[in-house]
């Protein structure tokens, strides 16, 4: 019987790629983390960018340099990560940081539109809830007298996505992209999996966060109007207690989306920064 050489065994038809059973010509993922401080010491001989082949090496960099980042393409093996320091810190919610975001969330309760789901809870105690039961985590930004300026959360769904939660930043520090870092920065924590979000409909500063970020809307279909739509309407937005008493509400809708793994986002590799 004629034996197959090497070629023939590992690029039967079809295959363009060398991706046979056999022998697989699989390679590391290649995370290009840019910035300008790279270019100053001790990193610039680096030419003002680092590589690593591992997410959790990245994201350990990004935790000690407490780095903000501005904006992460994939691509078939290479993730590129734009970017730049800050003077705050960047870390994990511990335990005895519950309390201090229970009342940061507390303090902008007016800001967030309720849900009929939630039942009249406060989204401060559920948050708080959350984070006691161990179903959610949340990563900060802090302030140099370890206040937390910007916090967002996330729990891992039965479907294995992951969905995010309470987004927010404190007023003094807004349209400095620290919601959107935080993001991007959960999106490299679980690289291989797509994230579920949402807000109410009139939050045009979230969904613009959303689309930065790299989230499309998740529609689902609406029997009534025999339509696909990212749109549900189940947010109270104006409410009293006479009204709720009588099961009366003035309702806005809720709009979802979602992003797909980065490393599934461009179909060829690339190192270029875009």
């Amino acid at each position: 019987m004629e034996r197959l050489g090497f070629d023939e065994l590992c690029k039967p038809e079809g295959d363009l790629y060398g991706q046979g059973i056999e022998c697989s010509a699989s390679e590391a993922v290649e995370i290009w983390l840019h910035g300008e401080y790279i270019k100053q010491e001790p990193f610039n001989q680096t030419k003002g960018y680092i590589v690593f082949y591992h997410f959790e090496a990245c994201i350990e960099f990004i935790l000690q340099h407490s780095l903000k980042i501005l904006s992460v393409t994939g691509s078939l093996g290479a993730v590129n990560i734009l970017t730049e320091q800050t003077e705050y810190k960047l870390r994990k919610i511990a335990p005895n940081d519950y309390e201090k975001v229970y009342h940061f969330v507390l303090l902008y309760d007016n800001e967030f539109v309720p849900k009929l789901s939630w039942r009249g809870r406060k989204l401060a105690e559920m948050c708080l809830d959350g984070l006691n039961s161990g179903k959610w985590a949340g990563y900060a930004y802090f302030d140099n007298e370890d206040k937390i300026i910007s916090y967002l959360d996330y729990k891992i769904r039965i479907d294995t996505d992951i969905e995010l939660g309470v987004a927010l930043t404190h007023e003094d520090y807004r349209k400095k992209g620290l919601v959107s870092s935080l993001i991007w920065f959960f999106r490299l924590i679980f690289p291989t999996l797509g994230f579920y979000a949402g807000t109410y409909e009139e939050n045009e500063p979230m969904k613009n966060t959303f689309a930065k970020t790299g989230f499309e809307p998740r529609e689902f279909w609406n029997e009534e109007m025999n339509v696909k739509t990212n749109k549900i309407r189940e947010r109270i937005v104006l409410q009293d207690s006479e009204s709720i008493e009588n099961n009366q509400y003035k309702l806005t809708n809720s709009v979802y989306y979602y992003s797909q793994s980065i490393l599934k986002e461009s179909p060829k590799r690339t190192n270029e920064v875009i």
